[in-house]
C-alpha cells in the first residue's frame, strides 16, 4: 500500500482566506496534506471539511500553547508542541504525543523542535509508527539542517518514514520573521529501501510557493521490521 504526501507551503505574501482550502482542492489526489508550523498564526483555518484526506493545518498560538490543527475524517484534533525555542519562552509546552490511524496507518507528529529531542524516541517506538510527520519554521540555515539531521536519524532508529515540512518566506508577524527551507522525505537505511530515491537536505528556499509530494511504501516499512538478520535499531 502507498500513500502519497504533499507537503505545502504557500506564498506567505499572496496568502488569501480562501488559499488553504483551494490547496487541498488542488491536491486531492494526496492521501495526506502537510502544511507548516505557524502557518495558522498567518492564514484562517478552513471550515470546509475533506473527509477523505487526512490534513496537517500547522499552528497557532491558542491559550499560551503551540497547537498544530489536523483535520481526519471531517474532524478537528489539537497537539500542542512538547519542546519550546527560546522565541517560544513565553509559552506553555505540550505533554502528550500523537497516534492518528488512517487507513490503517499509524502517523506521528512532532512539531519542529520536538524532532531534535531522541527522549521523545520511546513513546514513538512504543506506538510503532509507519510515518512521523514535521511541521517546521526556521528561521536560519543551522536551524533547517538541525532539523532535518535529527528527522534522518529517527528514521533510522525508528524504522518509519519521516517527512518534514517548512514555512518559507519573510511575515510582519513578530514570532516569525523570515524563514527558510523545504520538504523533505526520510527513510529508514535497511535493504528493502537500497533502491529508493534517497533524499538530502534539498537546497532551503527562501520565498516563493514550494510544493512537494512524497509517496511512501507501508509495506516495506512494515517488511524491513522482520528482517532481523539485518542490523536495524528499530528492532
Amino acid at each position: 500500500m502507498n500513500l502519497k504526501i504533499t507537503c505545502i507551503c504557500p506564498d506567505l505574501s499572496a496568502l488569501t482566506d480562501s488559499t488553504l482550502s483551494d490547496l487541498v482542492d488542488r491536491h486531492s489526489d494526496s492521501d495526506i496534506i502537510v502544511f507548516p508550523e505557524y502557518l495558522l498564526e498567518l492564514a484562517k483555518e478552513p471550515t470546509k471539511s475533506f473527509p477523505k484526506q487526512l490534513i496537517f493545518w500547522g499552528s497557532e498560538i491558542d491559550l499560551n500553547f503551540n497547537k498544530t490543527k489536523v483535520s481526519l475524517k471531517g474532524d478537528f484534533l489539537s497537539y500542542s508542541k512538547q519542546k519550546l525555542t527560546p522565541r517560544e519562552a513565553h509559552l506553555k509546552p505540550g505533554s502528550e504525543n500523537i497516534c492518528i490511524h488512517y487507513k490503517n496507518v499509524k502517523i506521528g507528529l512532532a512539531v519542529c523542535y520536538d524532532i531534535e529531542f531522541p527522549e521523545l524516541v520511546p513513546e514513538w517506538r512504543k506506538d510503532k509508527l509507519d510515518i512521523l510527520i514535521v511541521p517546521a519554521a526556521t528561521e536560519t540555515l543551522l536551524g533547517y539542517e538541525r532539523v532535518n539531521r535529527c528527522a534522518s536519524a529517527r528514521a533510522v532508529e525508528l524504522g518509519c518514514a519521516v517527512v518534514t515540512s517548512h514555512i518559507v518566506g519573510e511575515t510582519n508577524n513578530d514570532l516569525l520573521g523570515a524563514n527558510v527551507g523545504n520538504h523533505n522525505l526520510y527513510l529508514p537505511s535497511q535493504s528493502l529501501f537500497m533502491n529508493s530515491e534517497r533524499a538530502a537536505i534539498l537546497t532551503a528556499k527562501k520565498s516563493g510557493d514550494v510544493i512537494q509530494s512524497f509517496t511512501v511504501d507501508i509495506n516495506k516499512i512494515r517488511e524491513q521490521r522482520t528482517l532481523t538478520e539485518e542490523t536495524n535499531p528499530s528492532l
